[in-house]
């Protein structure tokens, strides 16, 4: 049988009502390139080589040119190829019906379309009705639209008649016709990395429900999380209303990475590589040493326990895998009592944050990451290997202005790609000091109305009674002072990353400055954030702290 991600099977066995957005499929992961004294940024639109498997999986270097760019030998762009390593998928998320569409490298496809109606039935087909149609096709050319986006020509398409009926094992079968690809002689490929302001709305009109939208929390509410790109390829039918395939990679190397939209103050990176299997290993720092972030993505094979047999044990593995010059112990390992773990998505995908801390006293430092795994079936229906994709940060304990709760919210601007564009949280700006304000809105110019504050303890007498408040009046163990209604102007940097801990859509604790004015619009009052000023009082970096 074809391999495939368990999402996908799922949702062809028992057609569930949420798709996912899926990385890797295929054979089990072989060698991995070395990690290469590299830094800086890797030119964009690079395509991995395919990994060089020995017999003990030696690893070959990627290439490096003399400031570290990884540069890869120069291959001719080939859709029919790039379309052959993925699967694609047509279905609305409700109902028991669907598309399969597979590509070759010499732009001939195959697939099948299906649905069950399990209750129109009839002598000799107890069991119910199902509509099917296996076809075969091919393309015979294709031309680029514009970046990512290319017009794909059908020259031929063959199924068997429509209505043909034939009944085997008390289940009636009617041959239909391949539901997504009727009535048109091409096609339109998104290819991972697209901004969705360019791609068409007949197609988000059935892929945004399907992978942008959840059902989350204790009430399971509808929230929306759409990525500024798409993550993964996609096929349009532009016939009719339209018709919106997604893909799922089907080849033997990783091609979806993690990408923070914003930008960390203070960061640079000191390392990036990309290994020929598609994974790959990017660290930022500090100056100071007080922050640490690496973005990498693993392979995982059967020594790793699987997610929902001991998610903290595969944790541990996996941070435990993470290469670089730092021990897990002295940066990264958690502490035997105490790791936190919610269930999220990003972009879609259903992910994992982690939140612990290592060390103690002058050397504690407190962690925090999101992890998404992919697992694989292998013929026997046994899941196999597969990739995880890591985001990960360590801060000081002692860092006075990044704190473990900016950096907490910092992991909800992160977005899947299906590039290494941006694995880097690299930034032009700093920090130099913070201040606590409240907030009233825009100003007007770009910036932001705030009146500065003081954040005071419950147990802290004497400055309670110095900003004249009554320790009895003081609820939930702090009190704001300082307010006087003198509301200043703050100017903002371009990339000021803007973060909500209250939001009525948990997908958008990271905002835009538009966004962000239309919120303190809609609330209608000041709002309490903390600022990250660089020197000359610019905001580089503002948060809304959690309060009880």
């Amino acid at each position: 049988m074809k391999k495939k991600t368990i999402e996908h099977l799922l949702r062809i066995a028992v057609c569930t009502s949420l798709l996912l957005p899926v990385t890797g499929c295929g054979e089990e992961a072989s060698g991995r390139g070395s990690i290469a004294d590299s830094t800086r940024k890797e030119e964009d639109n690079t395509k991995e080589n395919e990994p060089t498997p020995t017999e003990e999986a030696i690893p070959t270097e990627p290439m490096v040119d003399g400031d570290g760019t990884i540069q890869q030998a120069p291959e001719e762009f080939d859709l029919y190829t790039e379309l052959s390593e993925w699967s694609f998928y047509f279905s609305s998320g409700a109902g028991g019906w669907g598309t399969e569409l597979f590509f070759d490298t010499d732009g001939s496809f195959h697939g099948d379309f299906h649905d069950s109606e399990m209750g129109s039935t009839g002598p000799g087909y107890e069991y119910g009705t199902v509509y099917v149609c296996n076809f075969t096709g091919k393309c015979d050319r294709y031309e680029e639209i514009e970046d990512g986006i290319y017009r794909l020509h059908i020259a031929d398409l063959v199924y068997e008649p429509e209505g043909k009926e034939e009944i085997e094992d008390e289940i009636r079968y009617i041959y239909s016709t391949p539901y997504g690809l009727e009535n048109t002689e091409e096609l339109i490929v998104y290819l991972p990395g697209v901004p969705l302001a360019q791609i068409e709305d007949g197609y988000m009109d059935w892929i945004g429900h399907t992978h942008f939208n959840q059902y989350v929390g204790t009430n399971f509410d509808w929230y929306e999380d759409y990525p500024e790109k798409l993550p993964f390829a996609g096929i349009y039918n532009p016939a009719d209303d339209g018709y919106g395939f997604s893909g799922s990679p089907d080849c033997d190397h990783n091609k979806m990475c993690l990408q923070n939209m914003a930008k960390l103050p203070g960061v640079h990176n000191v390392e990036l590589t990309i290994y020929d299997d598609g994974t790959y290993y990017c660290e930022d720092r500090d100056d100071l040493g007080y922050i640490a972030i690496k973005n990498v993505c693993i392979p995982l094979d059967d020594t790793y326990p699987k997610e929902y047999d001991d998610l903290e044990g595969l944790v541990t593995k996996c941070i435990e895998a993470i290469p670089g010059e730092d021990t897990p112990e002295s940066l990264y390992a958690p502490d035997d009592d105490y790791m936190d773990f919610s269930l999220s998505y990003i972009s879609g995908t259903p992910i994992r944050y982690a939140f612990w801390h290592t060390g103690s006293n002058e050397d504690e430092r407190w962690c925090g990451a999101v992890f998404h795994f992919d697992y694989y079936f292998d013929a026997d229906g046994n899941t196999s290997n597969g990739y995880a994709q890591i985001y990960m940060f360590s801060v000081d304990s002692d860092g006075e202005i990044v704190s473990n709760e900016f950096m907490d919210e910092y992991l909800h601007s992160l977005a899947y790609i299906g590039s290494f564009e941006g694995l880097s949280s690299e930034s032009s700006e700093s920090a130099d000091h913070w201040v606590a304000v409240e907030v009233k809105g825009g100003d007007g110019k770009g910036g932001i109305l705030a009146d500065e504050v003081v954040w005071i303890n419950g147990d802290d007498i004497d400055t309670l009674k110095e900003y004249g408040i009554d320790p009895d009046d003081v609820c939930n163990d702090y009190a704001i002072g300082g307010a006087d209604g003198d509301f200043q102007s703050y100017a903002l940097s371009p990339d000021c990353p803007i973060y909500f801990r209250f939001t009525d859509n948990i997908f958008e604790r990271y905002q835009s400055y538009d966004q962000f004015c239309e919120t303190m619009e809609d609330y209608g009052y000041e709002r309490l954030f903390y600022l990250l000023l660089d020197a000359d009082d610019k905001v580089v970096a503002m948060y809304e702290p959690y309060t009880p």
